[in-house]
């Protein structure tokens, strides 16, 4: 509803069109909300059936009848519970370090400022003034909404639930802003658009983690370091696909972690390789260390204020303690409760059952420690990959650092080896030649691209193989065996050295890894230890 009230009004500012050019937009107008009615009206006649049958009347609504009686009271006085604006709850729906939408999202402030760039580029432009009085209204309405309702009533939730639909329409002036400083060369336009990117970063960094958790306690200091920090240090990842197939927690949790670390990374290059777009359009100095910087230093400020806002008292120990009980998928353990699981399950117990009645036992519980998962040994052969892996991390990351920050220093470079590999021997010359033939910016940013999103994945597959865990050695095995057929056809269409011995090496790597865990399962497992049992009676 509140959605509502702003698009008609924007529809009427459309229609402030000279009279000749009503009549087309009115049939049009007037064709759409009779469709939209039709379509409604069996929905809403059904809902308003349902109202009588439980609530006496078709326009009565079902907030007073609600169960707990400390709910009731939101609703009570003005407009089901809208009444008056309030400066607290402004204030804190927009900016408590627990569940404001700006402090959580900082980059939607740029929306402020962009609506007045907007209001400067409406004159004469009625679409865009249309659009500027829809996001203001949007604003304005959202903010009376949540200051006027009761703050308490936003519950368990990530953020002010009830201003979702408010993120579009805030997206809108903040693109606008973005693509004003982008169009400018003056040194606080390039400082605005540094801050604007750090703001989005910071924000998808905040932000994103916090999301991914079902439950904020309202007795927190704050989301992110009160709660949602303290349970991700702890292993207690959100569940994701992965666990419903097996792998436990924290691996499967982090797979959603590094996506969301994709995706900031992959948002600031695309900055990055923006703002240099229009610098060389305009031959301007590229600047990238400093957009980089200046991020940075964004990043630090908006996550060391909520640092200090956080308490960590009581009532965050308490929220946490409470999360970790309830958790689905805590650390070390994958998400059952599929169907022919549990079923299978529960016939078992219940064979067990049989089994026990018939024997006349009572079985006693295990006592000592239980038996945990063994971890793989580790040998000279597995100690060399993991080596290779921690090696070709940080190289990996450095060099997609490297091209994405300083991709002209990074052409120069690269144009000065090609040359020496071209006036080398004829060993070194075709790749010299193919490098001078390939060089450009849009082959730097892809390869930044392969570079970081091998460094991750590397960085990862090193520490899982650090913590020996079994499942760690098939991932590996299985990344490389699909990067076999290419390298193979490679290989044939344009044989080299390099090439080949890249290909014996991944091979090798393959079959040690998948002999070496086919070696391990036919190990025989240890046995677990005996627990004690009450004596069967009436023996013979």
């Amino acid at each position: 509803m509140l959605t509502l009230l702003p698009l008609v009004i924007y529809a009427v500012l459309e229609l402030s069109a000279p009279i000749s050019a009503w009549k087309p937009r009115l049939s049009v107008l007037a064709r759409s909300l009779g469709l939209a009615t039709i379509g409604a009206a069996p929905f809403v006649l059904a809902l308003m059936l349902y109202h009588q049958a439980c609530f006496g009347s078709p326009f009565e609504t079902g907030y007073k009848y609600l169960n707990d009686p400390g709910y009731q009271g939101w609703h009570v006085g003005g407009f089901l519970g809208i009444g008056l604006p309030d400066a607290r709850g402004f204030l804190l729906s927009f900016f408590s370090p627990l569940r404001g939408l700006f402090a959580l999202s900082p980059f939607l402030l740029l929306a402020i400022p962009g609506l007045v760039f907007i209001w400067r580029s409406a004159k004469g432009n009625a679409p865009l003034r249309c659009l500027f009085w829809l996001s203001s209204l949007e604003l304005l309405v959202h903010a009376y909404f949540t200051s006027s309702f009761s703050y308490e009533s936003w519950g368990w939730a990530t953020g002010p639930r009830h201003m979702t639909p408010l993120v579009p329409f805030l997206l809108l002036p903040a693109g606008w802003l973005l693509q004003e400083l982008s169009n400018r060369l003056s040194g606080a336009a390039r400082l605005g658009l540094s801050m604007a990117i750090g703001l989005c970063i910071t924000s998808i960094a905040m932000m994103g983690p916090v999301a991914l958790v079902n439950y904020i306690p309202d007795s927190l200091s704050t989301a992110f370091f009160g709660l949602v920090w303290p349970l991700y240090r702890e292993g207690y990842l959100p569940p994701t696909l992965l666990a419903f197939v097996g792998v436990p927690n924290p691996w499967s949790g982090a797979v959603a972690l590094l996506l969301l670390a994709l995706i900031a990374l992959l948002t600031f290059v695309r900055a990055l390789q923006g703002g240099a777009s229009q610098n060389e359009a305009a031959h301007a100095p590229p600047g990238q260390g400093a957009v980089a910087w200046v991020t940075a230093i964004v990043v630090m400020v908006h996550f060391g204020l909520m640092r200090a806002a956080t308490h960590g008292g009581a009532a965050d120990v308490a929220a946490q303690r409470h999360l970790r009980a309830v958790w689905l998928v805590p650390p070390g353990k994958a998400a059952v409760f599929w169907p022919r699981a549990s079923a299978m399950a529960r016939h078992q117990q219940w064979h067990a059952s049989l089994a026990s009645r018939a024997l006349r036992v009572q079985p006693q519980p295990v006592r000592g420690p239980q038996l945990k998962q063994p971890h793989t040994p580790v040998t000279t052969g597995l100690k060399l990959i993991i080596a290779y892996k921690a090696l070709k991390a940080p190289v990996m990351l450095g060099i997609a650092v490297w091209l994405t920050v300083a991709p002209s220093h990074a052409i120069e470079t690269l144009e000065s080896v090609a040359e020496e590999l071209s006036a080398a021997n004829s060993f070194f010359s075709p790749l010299g030649d193919w490098m001078a033939n390939h060089l450009s910016l849009r082959t730097l940013r892809g390869g930044a691209a392969v570079a970081g999103l091998d460094g991750l994945f590397t960085a990862a597959e090193a520490v899982l193989l650090i913590l020996r865990k079994p499942w760690s050695e098939w991932m590996v095995a299985i990344g490389l065996g699909l990067l076999l057929p290419f390298e193979l056809i490679s290989v044939i269409r344009k044989p080299s050295i390099g090439k080949l011995a890249v290909l014996l090496i991944n091979a090798a790597v393959v079959a040690y890894l998948v002999r070496r865990r086919i070696n391990q399962r036919r190990l025989p497992s240890p046995e677990p230890p005996r627990g004690r049992t009450a004596s069967i009676s009436n023996r013979a």
